[in-house]
């Protein structure tokens, strides 16, 4: 994300057809296998306040990055643990 948003940020934000994870994310069709855990992390954010009634991501906010990065680690977290668990890490 640091490489995206700060390196080449400028590039990439007046660039509309380069695709980052995020802007993939954040404009997934409705059909797509992420749209589900979207959904989910979307409601969630409504439930604690982060996204105020209307708001919808937008990959260009940090907001919405900060939301994606808090959710990666959260998912890097979780998987990792069986794996301490078993001893293998």
């Amino acid at each position: 994300m640091l490489l995206l948003d700060v390196v080449w940020g400028a590039r990439i934000a007046n660039t509309a057809h380069a695709m980052t994870s995020v802007r993939w994310l954040t404009t997934a069709d409705a059909q797509g296998g992420y749209s589900g855990l979207v959904g989910s992390v979307f409601k969630a954010c409504r439930a604690l306040g982060v996204l105020q009634p209307g708001e919808l991501f937008d990959s260009e906010t940090w907001k919405t990055k900060c939301v994606f990065i808090l959710v990666q680690l959260l998912y890097t977290v979780l998987t990792r643990l069986p794996v301490v668990w078993l001893g293998l890490g």
